[in-house]
């Protein structure tokens, strides 16, 4: 994970519903790289480069297939989620 996206998911309220959401929705993300129940969606103009929505927040994330690794760029607001992915 990312220092910002980090710094993004330290930035939402502890006792926030989103960040329990957040949260889970990165657990399933462990097991499930592109899962089919969350609003996920493919961003255009970057390989293998996926947003996940929940509510304001965007979880924006990348998949590494031939190291088999995923990385997440940016937690945080909508306003800020697709600049300098």
């Amino acid at each position: 994970m990312k220092r910002r996206a980090l710094k993004g998911l330290k930035n939402l309220d502890e006792e926030s519903k989103l960040r329990d959401r957040v949260i889970e929705n990165l657990e399933i993300l462990k097991e499930y790289p592109i899962p089919r129940l969350l609003n996920l969606k493919k961003l255009r103009g970057y390989e293998d480069t996926y947003r996940i929505r929940i509510g304001r927040i965007r979880i924006v994330y990348s998949i590494n297939w031939g190291e088999g690794r995923m990385i997440i760029h940016f937690i945080g607001p909508r306003e800020k989620a697709y600049r300098g992915i």
